[in-house]
């Protein structure tokens, strides 16, 4: 976490993250999507957060050195269906619907991670040098800060849950 003080990190404009990374000592900044590379260009910000898929279609191996796979942030996707539509459905739909849902699930899961894979192994041939920190200090870190906005912004749930997947 020493390592973050006073750092300019690009962040979205999402107060939560805002808050976070000021409580890690951070100096985050809001940028928007479309001046990322800019703003790393220039000196705006040292730094950024996102997904390898970003800094792949961003290009952001030719403004930024370091890697780091950080782990905090897990994308999810779903597939709904409309409660009473799927209420009208015989037993043998709803279940080969389900079925269908969870053989997508994996089949999107094994494709992100193989995807994700192929990137990083790209991003590595780039130049781009990739660091594992330690996460346990970073929660340490961020705990109280994360304690506070449970309390304040996402009341339904607790770290302790969240960590627990």
């Amino acid at each position: 976490p020493a390592d973050v003080y006073g750092l300019k990190l690009r962040l979205p404009n999402v107060p939560t993250w805002l808050t976070v990374w000021k409580a890690m000592d951070a100096s985050p900044i809001a940028v928007p999507l479309p001046e990322l590379y800019d703003s790393l260009k220039t000196g705006r910000a040292e730094s950024s957060e996102g997904d390898l898929p970003q800094i792949a279609s961003f290009k952001l191996s030719e403004v930024q050195t370091h890697l780091i796979i950080t782990n905090h942030l897990v994308q999810t996707g779903g597939i709904l269906v409309h409660k009473p539509f799927f209420d009208k459905l015989s037993k043998a739909d709803q279940d080969l619907i389900v079925t269908a849902a969870k053989e997508t699930e994996d089949w999107a899961n094994n494709k992100i991670k193989t995807g994700e894979a192929a990137i990083l192994v790209d991003l590595q041939r780039k130049g781009m040098q990739v660091i594992i920190p330690d996460a346990e200090s970073f929660r340490v870190k961020a705990r109280p800060a994360v304690e506070e906005l449970f309390k304040k912004e996402w009341s339904v749930t607790t770290w302790q849950e969240v960590l627990a997947y």
